[in-house]
């Protein structure tokens, strides 16, 4: 069984704070409300491009990337548009084999060669399997074949239609971290804010309750938030939050005709 430093990722995340040119610091890794382009309310998000600008955490994690892919005999990188091009290119200078990209629509970018046989998906991280997937069957429509896939991050937050498919197709997938893994690494180290233990251990028993409490809270901005609509898809199959979400939108619609 091939195993990753999980300590090694996890604080090289943790410990990425850079200063940007405003004098503004810009962790890696932070805690708040975040709608991702999935459509999912999260309390946390891994800012992977942030990463790439340090050079020391950026080895690190490229280290363990390239290690699983070299234990798969990977002899070609794909990634997918567009943070995860870095990564995947990266790896694959180190394995001193090619690299292409597949686009969200499914589309090439570059070339996978003709005597090419063992491919390694590489990339930022996976939440809902949508965009693995999207590069699986990008590959597979080429002709070509690829079995593994690793991520620096797995969120874990995929929907079971999303996770037979990957699962049907046979690809492996192995995260260097998952998004648990992060969150428990940062209470035992005591790197978590005391004012956002609280809302973390909340999450970790019952994602929904605090998703909703979220809603409640801030219902301006997720009303304003430019991926609203995303977020509806998301939880159409979730009976308790898609009616949270219908309650808030059916009101400020009542708003807007009152006035």
């Amino acid at each position: 069984m091939l195993f990753t430093n999980k300590e090694k990722v996890c604080k090289a995340i943790y410990d990425c704070n850079p200063v940007n040119m405003n004098g503004v610091e810009k962790p890696a890794f932070e805690y708040g409300k975040f709608i991702f382009t999935s459509g999912k309310i999260q309390i946390f998000k891994i800012n992977h491009r942030v990463i790439t600008s340090d050079p020391k955490k950026r080895r690190d994690i490229v280290d363990e990337l390239t290690y699983v892919a070299r234990d798969w005999n990977a002899d070609h990188i794909v990634s997918s548009e567009s943070a995860g091009i870095p990564w995947g290119t990266l790896v694959a200078y180190e394995l001193g084999v090619g690299s292409s990209v597949i686009r969200q629509n499914g589309e090439l970018m570059g070339v996978i060669p003709k005597d090419v046989e063992r491919i390694c998906g590489v990339d930022d991280l996976n939440t809902t399997y949508r965009t693995l997937l999207c590069v699986v069957k990008g590959v597979k429509s080429l002709g070509a074949d690829i079995k593994n896939y690793t991520v620096i991050v797995d969120r874990e937050e995929y929907t079971p239609e999303n996770e037979a498919e990957f699962k049907k197709l046979g690809i492996k997938l192995i995260p260097l971290v998952t998004g648990a893994e992060l969150i428990d690494y940062g209470l035992e180290k005591g790197l978590v804010r005391k004012d956002k233990i609280e809302l973390i251990e909340q999450y970790k028993k019952d994602s929904d309750a605090v998703v909703l409490k979220i809603i409640k809270e801030n219902p301006e901005w997720v009303l304003n938030h430019k991926r609203l609509d995303r977020t509806y898809e998301f939880y159409k199959n979730n009976d308790k939050i898609k009616k949270a979400l219908e309650e808030l939108i059916e009101s400020d619609n009542s708003k807007e005709k009152t006035h």
